[in-house]
């Protein structure tokens, strides 16, 4: 019902609700009230049965004679809001009502007029019951899909039409003279008798559309049923009829044509969804009955050109009806004229943008390079960018005319810039796409390509591009037609079209196709005729016809992503990423393992670990910005004499350093090694002294004194942490190093090493005191590099390497492959579980080694767990975070740093010696192992102990 019908209702509930609230009725409702109410919901009980009626009739696939009832209930259903919205809706309304019907029918009504009250209650009853029988039919309509409910809408509307020419017609024929009805009686009942014919088809149809039915034989009967319905100019003469009643007999003939086109263009769309949707099976057991396809197929085939033109004019022809009865036909030819100019201007407009997008992409290329330092960066952006330069144009095209389409979809004419932009941006992708492809056919298999095989690229991606472009006009057009079993045959068309459109591209550049497909490629060790031979089997052809296209796509994506994946292992993230993507793989396939008790070779531990020799060293990183300051400095161009080398513990300072005097030869290079831990400002004062080859410096001044005298020379000052403890008292000798390398020194350049934990320390205590602005932090070394270290170590120990099963299981083609595969996981695992620290690489290799006599089994490496630390008392991890920050440390050291009694401090030693991340030193110190040194640092880090 309209919320107009329902406003009278819910007033007289609401005053209903408050006579029962106040507990007196009579006091507010007489009898006149009640017989008034009464005789309001009795006519309102008609409408709703003759509602009720209709859709009985409705549901049995019988149109009744007033179908306003039922349209106005399918209207706004599903229209106004989604099917959810509108039945949350309905049930409210519905919880409502029969909240109201036990109300009514506990209600005692006490007036003197007992039996109009009897019958006021009665009658509120079967009120509410059809109120509740409407909404329930509501509900069961929205059972129904949205597209649907529009359809049965649509040709309800479509049928209203068709009654009222029916009506028209006969009270035109009754005022005609008898001669003249006798005339026309014919035409009259060959009109009369198409619009039953057209009633049985629409109520062969509803019965089908109200159960959402798919079954083929019931879906073809109706669709035959509305293509036997002739077409409106074929039922009668209607020049006759239009001498009799003039523009009547016009407007009575487009009625039906709007009717006829309404219903055979929505059984026909919705046989076709029906076809479609029942899929390639169904196509293909329908092609096994070859007389039932081929009269199917050859119905839409001559079916289709009508139903093309229909759906295309049909828009067209109705804004034309419409503007002929408001006498405004020449607004509506300006109207399609101003549309059509739209279109043109618009299409033009988004291809002359296209074109110039490719010069604003490179401008923002070059841009966003002379933003970027990192060389990795650098190579990532520009690959981003190639990528995006070529496919910018079409990408722009397609997108802009979608929008448009989307918002002029009032417009007849303009909305067609969607399909002709889409169109458009499928010519110009295939032609770009399949450029790129065959010309990285050439460039992978590395030949020339010369002026004129460019050209010879650009002209047959150009026509292969045209034939695509074909084969996706011709899909649209089946979309056009509606046709079922013809939609199928374009797609197949279509991909026999661009399948020999692909072969005949492939063969144009044969040679280069084969050197690039690997399967297409001769075997190894075939020469000559038994080369020819293998190429002119009959076996061998049929593979080349039909699967050199697939092969040939296939190959490009598979090297695609092999040359993406390689690219972009050249940053940490991704290649750390991967690397444990890959680990919880083979870790998830580890099966308990028996213990081996095969003792490990010591003297391949000891060999692994050995010290670099001078031949071993090889550069890591970029060793030459370490000389920069240096160089600054000789060339007298800064008075910058300070260069700060950081790095943590096994990550190779004191190697690089030991290089130092190889890589810088202008000056001479000198060493101050600090082993033990001191606090004497002496001890720093003589090490300097002895450096400049001079008996004795008891203070920094006379440094400054004896400058002028002293040869240019760099002075190396390792390990640096020993000349502090973390306490009060303890930092004089490192005050008497800052107050060294502050001062006004001409002709010595400061080369300190440091290890990076204390580094971090000291400058949050010294933040004010010391300005050094050269700070060399050592890098992270490259899986490469790892590799290079870990083999040229195992490789003396003339030992031979094998990888376990679980590692060689990930490659399956040949044994070289899964060799070369597990080769790069473990390298990459190594690198990943390091963090790119070289020495603790070492110690993870050892781990994850079992040297069984001449050879060396490597399983999968992995650093310590967290797990042991998790559990221990925050004392201990005091004590451990005071080592790493020191390096090292002896027990009364670390007594003296962390203030636990000796106990404590011991205990801590013990456990961390028996877990095996703290090893005891020859000197009697303690330092942190290199095997557990990265998970130790980071737990300490998460709980907030290391800075």
């Amino acid at each position: 019902m309209s919320p107009a019908l329902n406003r009278p209702l819910f007033v007289v509930f609401i005053l209903l609700l408050l006579a029962l609230a106040t507990g007196n009725a009579q006091a507010i409702q007489s009898c006149d009230d009640l017989a008034q109410q009464n005789a309001h919901w009795q006519s309102e009980l008609e409408g709703f049965v003759n509602t009720e009626q209709a859709f009985e009739r409705f549901f049995q696939g019988r149109l009744p004679d007033d179908t306003l009832s039922i349209s106005r209930v399918l209207a706004p259903i599903g229209v106004e809001r989604s099917a959810a919205a509108t039945a949350q809706v309905l049930q409210e309304q519905r919880a409502r009502l029969q909240q109201n019907l036990r109300e009514a029918i506990q209600l005692d009504v006490s007036l003197s007029c007992d039996e109009q009250a009897q019958l006021w209650q009665a009658t509120r009853q079967q009120y509410v019951m059809a109120q509740l029988a409407s909404i329930d039919t509501k509900l069961r309509l929205l059972q129904l899909a949205p597209a649907n409910l529009r359809v049965l809408f649509r040709e309800l509307k479509a049928w209203q039409n068709l009654q009222q020419v029916l009506v028209e017609v006969g009270e035109a024929m009754s005022s005609l003279s008898p001669a003249d009805t006798a005339n026309l009686s014919s035409h009259v009942e060959a009109i009369v008798d198409w619009s039953a014919r057209y009633q049985n088809v629409l109520e062969s149809w509803i019965p089908l559309l109200l159960a959402d039915q798919r079954d083929m034989s019931a879906v073809n009967r109706v669709w035959k049923g509305s293509r036997s319905l002739k077409r409106v100019y074929e039922v009668t003469q209607w020049p006759q009829l239009g001498l009799a009643f003039g523009e009547d007999a016009t407007r009575w003939q487009q009625t039906l044509m709007d009717a006829r086109s309404e219903l055979v263009l929505g059984i026909s769309q919705w046989r076709n969804d029906a076809i479609w949707d029942a899929g390639w099976v169904h196509f293909g057991a329908t092609v096994a009955k070859p007389m039932v396809f081929v009269d199917h197929a050859m119905a839409e085939v001559m079916a289709a050109p009508l139903h093309f033109w229909d759906n295309l004019s049909g828009p067209f022809l109705r804004e034309y009806r419409y503007y002929q009865r408001q006498n405004a036909l020449p607004s509506l030819i300006t109207t399609w004229a101003i549309h059509a100019v739209g279109l043109i201007f618009c299409l033009v407009l988004a291809v002359k943008i296209a074109e110039s997008v490719p010069g604003l992409v490179a401008h923002m290329q070059q841009a966003s390079l002379q933003r970027l330092g990192s060389e990795s960066s650098s190579r990532f952006i520009s690959g981003v960018f190639w990528v995006i330069k070529p496919n910018a144009p079409w990408l722009l095209v397609l997108v802009s005319t979608q929008i448009i389409a989307g918002m002029a979809k009032p417009f007849s004419i303009l909305s067609w810039i969607g399909p002709i932009g889409a169109l458009y941006a499928l010519f110009r992708v295939t032609r770009v796409v399949f450029e790129w492809l065959v010309s990285r056919t050439y460039s992978r298999t590395g030949e020339f390509v010369s002026p004129k095989t460019g050209e010879q690229i650009i002209g047959d991606c150009d026509r292969f591009a045209w034939v695509i472009l074909f084969c996706g006009v011709i899909w649209w057009l089946g979309i056009g037609t509606g046709g079922g079993y013809l939609r199928f045959l374009i797609v197949i068309a279509s991909v026999v079209i661009a399948w020999w459109a692909l072969r005949w591209l492939l063969l144009r550049h044969d040679a280069a196709v084969i050197r690039f497909i690997p399967f297409m490629r001769a075997e190894p060790g075939k020469t000559g005729g038994n080369s020819k031979a293998e190429e002119s089997s009959l076996g061998r052809r049929l593979v080349r016809f039909f699967n050199t296209p697939v092969l040939f796509l296939l190959a490009h994506i598979i090297d695609a992503l092999k040359s993406l994946n390689q690219k972009l292992l050249g940053f940490d993230t991704y290649r750390s990423f991967s690397v444990k993507l890959l680990r919880a793989r083979l870790e998830s396939k580890v099966e308990d393992e028996e213990d081996d008790d095969v003792e490990p070779d010591e003297n391949y531990t000891d060999w692994m670990l050995r010290p670099a020799s001078q031949g071993m060293v090889f550069e890591v990183g970029e060793p030459e910005k370490l000389l920069e300051p240096v160089r600054a400095w000789y060339k007298d161009r800064t008075d910058e004499n300070v260069l700060m080398l950081v790095g943590e513990s096994g990550s190779g300072k004191t190697t690089l350093v030991d290089c130092l005097p190889d890589m810088w030869s202008d000056t001479p290079v000198q060493f101050i090694r600090f082993d033990n831990k001191t606090n004497n400002p002496q001890t720093v004062l003589d090490g300097i002294a002895e450096a400049l080859e001079v008996k004795e410096i008891t203070e920094v001044a006379a440094l400054v004194k004896m400058d002028e005298n002293i040869e240019q020379r760099v002075i190396v000052i390792d390990d640096a942490q020993n000349l502090f403890l973390a306490e009060v008292g303890h930092f004089d000798a490192y005050k008497t190093l800052m107050q060294c390398m502050n001062a006004q020194l001409n002709n010595i350049f400061w080369v300190v090493v440091m290890h990076a934990p204390s580094w971090s320390y000291l400058s949050c205590v010294f933040a004010r005191e010391q300005r050094i602005s050269n700070i060399y932090r050592m890098p992270r070394w490259s899986p490469q590099e790892i590799r290079r270290l870990v083999l040229s170590r195992h490789q003396g120990g003339k030992r031979r390497r094998r990888y376990n099963e679980l590692l060689l299981s990930a490659a399956a083609s040949s044994e070289s492959s899964s060799v070369r595969g597990a080769d790069s996981r473990v390298f990459n695992i190594l690198w990943e579980q390091s963090g790119g620290n070289p020495k603790a690489a070492i110690e993870i290799w050892l781990n994850s080694a079992k040297v069984k006599g001449r050879v060396v089994e490597i399983g999968v490496p992995e650093r310590p767990s967290a797990t042991p630390l998790s559990g221990m008392k925050n004392d201990l991890y005091f004590v451990f975070a005071a080592i790493v920050v020191h390096r090292r440390l002896s027990t009364k050291e670390i007594m003296l740093v962390t203030h636990f009694a000796e106990p404590i401090v011991r205990h801590a030693l013990k456990q961390g010696i028996n877990l095996g991340l703290i090893i005891r030193e020859d000197d009697g110190r303690y330092a942190v192992d290199s095997f557990w040194y990265g998970t130790l640092s980071a737990f300490l880090q998460r709980k907030n102990m290391l800075w």
